[in-house]
């Protein structure tokens, strides 16, 4: 297996490698982290508007770049080269990627969000009793009319402090549906402990009490054949 980078996925490394040895000081990122807003909003809007690194590995048609897990690999690489704990794998990866392939109308417009003006989205799907397993989970949906209804917990969930979207898991006719919440929005019910991860990531234990969502909240019926 030949794993040598064409052109254009050397420049890419090479891009984000210069911008970070000129831009992101791990003594700022630790400060911002442990006594800040828990990221650098100024380095993740340069990795969008300068270098284009969120629409990267995003399909065209939602305004991205279509690369592959090649360039995932590389621009990831970068990243963790300099201990970025800014969401991208968050945003993108669990977010307009797996938006984009639930195919729902709310889910592509969020999706487009992510991509075009930045904007950050974290995925709720682990809860104390899941063991690391997606499809372990308590937290369930009901209808409700035209509403659903979410009750249930999650634990540890990365960039849920600074996201403005929210994708939740949740038991649904025997299967792990998503569901969507724009956190722009109020919602009774939805509260938060904010903790940090152990490398030192904004991250917060989700409470879901009688969540009330649109219908069109309902962005994949089974989440894991996704």
């Amino acid at each position: 297996m030949d794993f040598t980078l064409t052109p254009e996925q050397q420049l890419l490394s090479d891009g984000i490698a210069r911008f970070l040895d000129a831009r992101y000081d791990l003594e700022t990122s630790r400060t911002a982290v442990k006594t800040g807003p828990g990221w650098q909003p100024d380095v993740w809007r340069a990795l969008h508007s300068e270098l284009g690194v969120i629409g990267a590995v995003v399909p065209e048609e939602i305004g991205g770049d279509g690369g592959g897990a090649e360039e995932l690999m590389v621009i990831t690489e970068a990243l963790g080269r300099s201990l970025v704990v800014e969401p991208y794998v968050d945003s993108v990866v669990l977010g307009a990627r797996l938006l984009h392939a639930t195919g729902a109308p709310a889910a592509l417009e969020a999706a487009r969000r992510i991509v075009d003006d930045g904007a950050v989205s974290a995925l709720a799907a682990l809860e104390d009793c899941s063991g690391g397993d997606v499809a372990r989970i308590a937290t369930s949906a009901v209808s409700d009319g035209s509403s659903w209804v979410l009750n249930g917990t999650k634990a540890v969930v990365t960039s849920a402090p600074i996201a403005e979207y929210l994708i939740v898991s949740a038991m649904l006719d025997g299967k792990v549906a998503l569901f969507l919440l724009s956190l722009r929005d109020a919602h009774a019910g939805l509260s938060s402990h904010v903790v940090r991860t152990i490398d030192d990531r904004p991250a917060a234990d989700l409470t879901l009490d009688g969540v009330a969502l649109p219908a069109y909240a309902l962005v994949a019926r089974d989440g894991l054949a996704l």
